[in-house]
């Protein structure tokens, strides 16, 4: 434990001296080695970044179909609320032209009209 933190250890110093005796080829070849290590790394992550932009593009798309999608059935929605009024409209239309006409409201079940009781089906 005599060795301070700032001086490296025997086994350090060891390691050091076999690298600088290391001839050029050794080293030359470790660093091709880690070259193409670090180019294929490369590939990898130019790969990974293109996937995700398609990712992206396509999540883009999906989002925007969605909300074409949700304009149009919001339009078809008006749409029909309108149409609903407008047969409401006609409907109350029609309701009041037949009771200025015969001074009734038109019956909803099958039954005889009020006025129709007593008379005979028979003609």
């Amino acid at each position: 434990m005599g060795a301070s933190q700032s001086e490296p250890t025997e086994e350090q110093r060891k390691v050091e001296e076999r690298e600088r005796r290391k001839c050029p080829c050794s080293r030359e070849r470790e660093l091709d080695t880690r070259e193409r290590n670090l180019d294929i790394r490369e590939r990898e992550l130019d790969t990974r970044k293109r996937n995700l932009d398609i990712r992206e593009r396509e999540l883009d798309t999906r989002e925007r179909n969605l909300d074409i999608r949700e304009r149009e059935l919001d339009t078809r929605e008006r749409n029909l609320d309108i149409r609903e009024r407008e047969l409401d409209t006609r409907k109350r239309e029609l309701d009041t032209r037949e009771q200025e006409l015969f001074g009734r409201k038109r019956c909803n079940s099958k039954e005889e009209p009020p006025n129709m009781s007593g008379v005979s089906k028979r003609f």
